[in-house]
């Protein structure tokens, strides 16, 4: 999480009071109760003070919003009396913030606050609110752009519900020793696996907890952070260690045709070498008769147990190895990554290759956007380049992958004509963003990939 609540520092007489930020307190208790300022939520704030030097009287405070995706509904706070060394606090005369669906996650969002206290005492300091929790949102985008949702992230309609299916007993066990790949041919009514934007038809299936589209002789028992030149190609890390189902348990797959689904299940596999703790798991890969936002298909990974997984990996990874995620790696989470344990379900799915798809002649003689950096992936600052066919109202804005307004970088009248504008793209995650241009001759989209 960002830390920013550096103290402002302003020059005053030695008779006057020096007042500086501290931090601040968030209230939901109309919201969803977790003490944080989550998008599209109304809280309380209070805000703590201290006098660095002198002494301040009737001390108030008038809060303003300097960004876009924060409003002040109730701006006014009184803090008391407050001499040299004290901290005071607006505890009973509270500020009211709502912050809109574009706030970004764990980044400050600037406000301004005129301070007043008796025998004229004036002063203007920055404030910070910093929004939501990583927490609560899902992992990804990747450079393809993959999405990790797990059933913790309650405020995506993507989020999955954890819904085991049990295909032990109908489904078709596979001849697995340790250390061994089974390729599965997919039923023709199931149609190819898209996956990374291509078309398959086998799928590979190994011991140690992991499956890969197409086939794969590959038997790695040791996982790494994907994506990685050395992991298998394709990769679906679903629990990926060293199991033995030599031992006892059993792998196998099933076509549930009527529910759209293919399921491979792990049950009761064991770890090697003690052969003592076991694991039950699957995935479910969703025909494209299911809808999804793009043309791959949707799978879920689910863990009936989580009894030893601190050496396992979960993710997935592309063809050439250059784009995937990571859910979990000897114990290592993203942050936006809820632990896994019994009862976990994550969804993974791609974004729409439709808001990046090359404009035809015809749209682009009415809007030409051009973006380009140095370098690209862009780690700082970007450039968005407009070429406007007219005057008009002009509004660009960047976007996430999940279609939230992250900052608006114009909205005013424009003239004909080729502008640069610039963004800061250091204070945002990395991940897929998107540059979106509204005028009265059309839209306009334009992908950028932030890398750290």
């Amino acid at each position: 999480m960002a830390k920013v609540f550096a103290d402002d520092i302003s020059l005053c007489t030695a008779d006057e009071p020096l007042i500086a930020f501290r931090r601040f307190a968030i209230f939901d208790s109309t919201g969803n109760q977790n003490w944080k300022l989550d998008r599209n939520e109304t809280a309380s704030c209070v805000v703590t003070l201290r006098c660095n030097a002198g002494s301040a009287t009737g001390l108030t405070g008038s809060l303003r919003s300097l960004d876009p995706n924060l409003e002040v509904l109730q701006g006014s706070a009184s803090f008391g009396n407050a001499s040299a060394g004290d901290t005071v606090m607006n505890r009973t005369s509270r500020f009211r913030l709502h912050a809109f669906v574009g706030a970004p996650i764990e980044y400050p969002m600037w406000c301004e606050m005129a301070l007043g206290g008796s025998g004229g005492f004036v002063d203007t300091i920055r404030v910070p609110i910093v929004a939501g929790d990583s927490v609560l949102e899902p992992l990804g985008p990747d450079a393809y752009g993959y999405m990790a949702y797990d059933n913790g992230d309650i405020w995506y309609s993507e989020h999955p519900t954890y819904d085991w299916v049990e295909i032990r007993g109908v489904g078709t066990q596979l001849p697995l020793g340790d250390d061994a790949t089974s390729v599965v041919d997919l039923p023709p009514e199931f149609g190819p696996l898209y996956y990374y934007g291509r078309p398959y038809t086998k799928l590979s299936v190994c011991s140690n907890g992991w499956v890969a589209p197409d086939t794969s002789t590959r038997l790695d028992f040791n996982n790494i952070r994907l994506p990685d030149s050395l992991a298998p190609q394709r990769i679906i890390a679903v629990l990926w260690d060293n199991f033995d189902p030599t031992a006892y348990g059993w792998i196998g797959w099933y076509h549930d045709a009527a529910n759209h689904r293919l399921v491979i299940e792990w049950d009761s596999v064991p770890y090697f070498p003690q052969h003592v703790q076991w694991e039950k798991f699957q995935i479910i890969f969703y025909d494209s008769t299911v809808p999804g936002p793009s043309r791959d298909n949707v799978f879920v990974m689910q863990y009936a147990t989580a009894r030893n997984i601190g050496s396992v990996g979960c993710g997935i990874q592309n063809h050439e190895r250059t784009s995937g995620l990571t859910y979990l790696q000897n114990a290592s989470y993203p942050r936006q990554a809820a632990v896994v344990v019994a009862g976990r379900a994550v969804k993974y799915q791609s974004l729409p290759l439709s808001e990046t798809r090359e404009m035809t002649n015809d749209e682009r003689r009415m809007m030409n956007v051009a973006v380009w950096s140095r370098p690209n992936p862009v780690r700082g600052r970007v450039e968005f380049g407009l070429d406007l066919p007219g005057s008009g109202q002009v509004k660009v804005g960047v976007y996430d992958a999940a279609g939230r307004l992250v900052m608006t970088i114009a909205n005013r009248e424009m003239a004909a004509g080729r502008y640069a504008l610039a963004w800061d793209a250091s204070r945002v995650r990395e991940g897929v963003y998107f540059c979106r241009v509204s005028t009265p001759a059309g839209e306009a989209t334009a992908k950028l990939v932030v890398a750290r």
